[in-house]
Formats: structure tokens, C-alpha cells, sequence
């Protein structure tokens, strides 16, 4: 399995503690000279929804970050894996997710996990969690989706895919109620 510990945090910087401030978001993305995405390439996540796109290089990986403006408001963050990530690491994302929520005086509740075929092949487990704010009101949805590629890789990906089938980790935050 695939260490997945700089993914984590990044998303916890950027999706969880400076998403949904644009100003934040920026400042995020310049101090890691990210670059941004083409219009095909940002239509390959976000399909016709309006958003922009860029990619991050570290010494680890190559990561795709992804925010979708309303009516879906959301921050994502995804990376290849050979195989996915550790499964003790993923508990990571439950523990920043439950320190957002105590930061606004909230409570988190479980998405039941689901599993996808997509028509290009990939198989998708989702799993994720709700939380509403003090006043009982829902605020935010996050996501941690595991995409197997069953070797299908395209770039530019391939490289992070071997030698395994291509896992991408994608973790979401999403506004809502704001």
C-alpha cells in the first residue's frame, strides 16, 4: 500500500481549513507553484460544472486539485496510487474531519459506503461523512473516493500507477447550506 500521509495533509490545509476563502485557496496554490489545468482537463473532473483546476508536483507524487464553484461548491484533492492507500491512514481524513467539525461547534455523521462500475471501467468505493453545524443545520460533506483503474492509467498518471492497477485517492469537501 501507498504511503498517503502528504495527500492527507494537503487536503487538510487546503480543502478543510482554507476552502472555502478564494483568497486562501490562491495562497495555497502559489506557495506550491501549482499549475493550472487545461479547459479538457478540468472537463475530465468536473464534466460541464463551472471550476478551475491545477496540478501540484511535490518530490512525492503529482497531485490534481479541483474546486467546483456553485451550486456544487467543493474543494478536491487526488493523486495515483499503485494500490490505493493504507487503511489506517484514511482514519487520518475521519480525524480532521472531526476537528473541523468541533471547530464550529458541530456533529459528523457516517455516508453509507457505496460501490460504482463506471462505464470506462474503473470501479469506485466511496465512503464519507455529514456534518452539520450548532444550530443542527447540515454544512459540509466529505468524501474519500477510491478509483481502481484496473491498469486503464491515462496521463498523467501512468507514471504513479506502476507497477500496480492505478488507484486513484480523491478526497472531497463540499459546501453546503452557505
Amino acid at each position: 500500500m501507498t504511503d498517503i500521509t502528504e495527500l492527507i495533509n494537503l487536503y487538510d490545509e487546503l480543502c478543510i481549513k482554507d476552502f472555502p476563502d478564494d483568497n486562501r485557496v490562491a495562497a495555497f496554490l502559489s506557495s506550491y507553484a501549482a499549475r493550472p489545468m487545461t479547459t479538457a482537463e478540468v472537463q475530465r473532473y468536473l464534466h460541464s460544472d463551472p471550476g478551475a483546476g491545477w496540478y501540484i508536483r511535490t518530490s512525492t507524487a503529482l497531485y490534481g486539485v479541483t474546486i467546483e464553484q456553485p451550486p456544487f461548491h467543493t474543494c478536491a484533492i487526488r493523486r495515483m496510487t499503485p494500490e490505493g492507500g493504507i487503511p489506517e491512514q484514511i482514519g487520518k481524513v475521519a480525524a480532521a474531519v472531526r476537528e473541523y467539525a468541533a471547530s464550529i461547534s458541530g456533529s459528523v455523521a457516517p455516508i453509507r459506503p457505496n460501490q460504482t462500475q463506471l462505464p470506462g471501467g474503473a470501479t469506485v468505493i466511496s465512503v464519507g461523512s455529514g456534518v452539520v453545524d450548532a444550530t443542527g443545520k447540515p454544512s459540509d460533506t466529505f468524501g474519500i473516493f477510491l478509483s481502481n483503474q484496473h491498469g486503464m492509467v491515462s496521463p498523467p498518471w501512468v507514471e504513479f500507477a506502476t507497477p500496480g492497477v492505478g488507484v486513484e485517492v480523491r478526497l472531497t469537501r463540499q459546501v453546503i447550506g452557505r
